[in-house]
């Protein structure tokens, strides 16, 4: 933004104007008038505002991390890594406990998924039968369209 004021140190012994065109003087008020509005008009304090001059506070940098912290979420975790902790598997409906889906990758002949689920034992399809072999499972998000 360009400066609208003058700098502390060239007020004192500055050049001084013999004439002063008062038009001149309303206009440059009114410039400062409008640059002012703008910035009140965003509802930043000067802290806020300094802080969008730096990547690690800016808007672009805070979604990022909510980003990183989603995809985090929603990575597969491999089953010698840890196993679903309970807050990823049961969830709680109108007072009643409910298994939570969890998508599941294990091996056959080839590696396959799953949308199952984990009773904090064994590994179960949808038909409640067993699933052997899981080497990683991630919470399921549906997509919602």
């Amino acid at each position: 933004m360009e400066r609208l004021t003058v700098p502390d140190e060239e007020i004192d012994g500055g050049t001084r104007r013999a004439v002063i065109d008062a038009r001149a003087v309303r206009e440059e008020a009114m410039k400062i008038y409008w640059a002012l509005k703008k910035y009140e008009d965003t509802g930043l304090s000067p802290e806020e505002i300094d802080s969008l001059n730096t990547f690690d506070g800016s808007q672009g940098m805070k979604y990022l991390k909510l980003y990183q912290e989603e995809q985090q979420k929603h990575r597969w975790i491999q089953v010698s890594e840890r196993l679903p902790e309970e807050a990823e598997y049961l969830g709680i409906s109108d007072g009643q406990r409910y298994m939570k889906r969890i998508e599941v990758a294990y091996m056959t002949d080839t590696i396959e998924y799953i949308i199952g689920y984990f009773d904090g034992c064994k590994w179960m399809d949808k038909r409640h039968n067993k699933i052997n072999n899981v080497i990683a499972w991630k919470v399921h998000e549906p997509f919602i369209s």
